[in-house]
C-alpha cells in the first residue's frame, strides 16, 4: 500500500497514531485543539505571571526553570527574568554529555541575568548503566532516562525550596508530540528495563514515581509552559539571544547535548528507522515557521554526528557496536509499565492537566493511544 502523507504537515500514515482522515493527520488535529485551549495571548501571559508572583511573594524564588544551553530554555530564562520580572531558581541536570557551546551559553545567561544556579550531577556509572540497559532492551526510548531525571529533579527541587511553579521551556508549536510507540516514559518502565538487564533493582537514580507525582500535586506544584502564551519564533529567539548575550547556536535540535544528539540522529534512524525530525518540522509547518516544501527538502538532508562523539559513545558503552548490529526490536509493551494504570484512571489525569499539575499533552498521549 502506498504511503499517504498529511496534506498539511509532513506526517505520513507510517507514523504510529497518525490516522489521516480527509487528508489531515491526528497530530494536526491535536495541534488545533491545543491552539484553542492555549491561544497566543498577552492577557493570559500576564494573568499567569501575576499568579506566579503572588504565590511566591514570600519566598526567595517564585518559580523554577531548568536550562540546557539550548534555544528554548535559554530564551525562556531571558523572558522570565528580564521581560516578565520573575525570580527563578535555575537548575541543570548534567549528564556529562554537554557540548562546550551549551556550557558557554548557560554560563552567559546565568551570569548576565544574575540568577541562582544549581547543577545536579548523577554518578556517571549509574547513568551509564541505565543507558546500557536501554540499549540492551532494544527499545527506541534510549533518551528517556535523561528526561526522567530532569522531571524528577525539578519536582524534588521545587518541593525542597517550597516553589509552587515549574516553568517549562517546551511548546507544542515547535516541538510537536512523538508517538507513544517511539517515546514512552514512566518510572516503572525504567526500573523494569534496568532489572531485566542487570538482574537487580535500580537505586540512586532520580525517578518520578506515581507516589512522588501525587506528593508534588498535594504540595500544590504546577507546571507552566509560558512559551505557549507568546508567538515564539525560534529563529528570531536565537537572533535575540545572540545579540543580547553572545549566545551561540549549536546546530540541529538537541545538539547542545552530545548524548541526545547521538540518540536522535544516529541510534534512532540507523537502528529503528525513526527520524524524529518529521515531528519537529511538522510542528514548525503547523505554526507557520517553515514552509511545507522547505521542510520536505530539509527532511531529505542527512545529519552526521562528529566522529569524536561516536568515539566517545563507543568508549563509554563497549557493547554498543554489537547492539547496533542486532535485529531485535522491542517496545515498552514488553516490559512492566504504568500504561494500563494511566488509561484506567484517565479521568484523574484529565483533572491533573486541568489544574496544571501535568501537561495536557500527557493526557492526550498516555491515556488515548494504545
Amino acid at each position: 500500500m502506498a504511503t499517504c502523507r498529511c496534506n498539511r504537515c509532513l506526517i505520513t500514515d507510517e507514523i504510529p497514531g497518525a490516522t489521516i482522515v480527509d487528508g489531515i493527520c491526528a497530530y494536526c488535529r491535536m495541534h488545533d485543539r491545543l491552539e484553542k485551549q492555549f491561544p497566543i495571548s498577552q492577557n493570559r501571559l500576564e494573568r499567569i505571571v501575576k499568579r506566579i508572583k503572588k504565590t511566591g511573594r514570600k519566598n526567595r524564588y517564585d518559580c523554577l526553570i531548568g536550562i540546557s544551553g539550548g534555544c528554548d530554555s535559554s530564551y525562556l530564562l531571558y523572558l522570565a527574568v528580564r521581560v516578565l520580572g520573575l525570580r527563578p531558581l535555575v537548575i541543570h541536570f548534567d549528564n556529562r554529555w554537554n557540548t562546550e557551546i551549551a556550557e558557554g551559553n548557560m554560563e552567559r545567561l546565568v551570569s548576565a541575568l544574575n540568577v541562582d544556579f544549581i547543577r545536579y550531577q548523577l554518578a556517571r556509572e549509574t547513568f551509564d548503566k541505565v543507558n546500557e540497559a536501554f540499549f540492551e532492551a532494544a527499545v527506541s526510548d534510549a533518551d528517556i532516562p535523561n528526561d526522567m531525571a530532569i522531571v524528577a529533579m525539578s519536582r524534588e527541587m521545587a518541593m525542597r525550596h517550597k516553589i509552587k511553579y515549574i516553568v517549562n521551556g517546551t511548546t507544542f508549536r515547535t516541538e510537536g508530540s512523538s508517538p507513544l510507540a517511539w517515546t514512552y516514559m514512566d518510572a516503572r518502565y525504567i526500573k523494569s528495563i534496568y532489572q531485566s538487564a542487570w538482574g537487580k533493582a535500580l537505586v540512586g537514580f532520580p525517578l518520578l514515581t506515581v507516589w512522588k507525582q501525587i506528593k508534588a500535586a498535594i504540595s500544590g506544584i504546577k507546571e507552566i509552559r509560558l512559551l505557549d502564551c507568546i508567538d515564539y519564533r525560534k529563529d528570531e529567539a536565537k537572533g535575540e539571544l545572540k545579540r543580547l548575550f553572545g549566545w551561540q547556536d549549536y546546530g540541529d535540535h538537541h545538539s547542545e547535548n552530545k548524548y541526545s544528539a547521538f540518540v536522535t540522529y544516529h541510534l534512532l534512524p540507523k537502528r529503528f528507522g525513526i527520524d524524529k525530525r518529521i515531528i519537529e518540522y511538522s510542528a514548525f509547518v503547523r505554526s507557520g515557521q517553515l514552509k511545507r516544501t522547505k521542510a520536505l527538502e530539509r527532511l531529505k538532508e542527512k545529519i552526521y554526528l562528529p566522529k569524536e562523539t561516536l568515539k566517545e559513545i563507543a568508549q563509554r558503552y563497549p557493547a554498543f557496536d554489537n547492539i547496533m548490529k542486532s535485529n531485535r526490536i522491542r517496545s515498552f509493551k514488553d516490559f512492566e509499565t504504568h500504561h494500563r494504570l494511566f488509561k484506567r484512571y484517565k479521568w484523574l489525569i484529565w483533572l491533573a492537566t486541568h489544574f496544571q499539575l501535568l501537561p495536557r499533552t500527557f493526557y492526550i498521549k498516555y491515556t488515548r493511544e494504545t
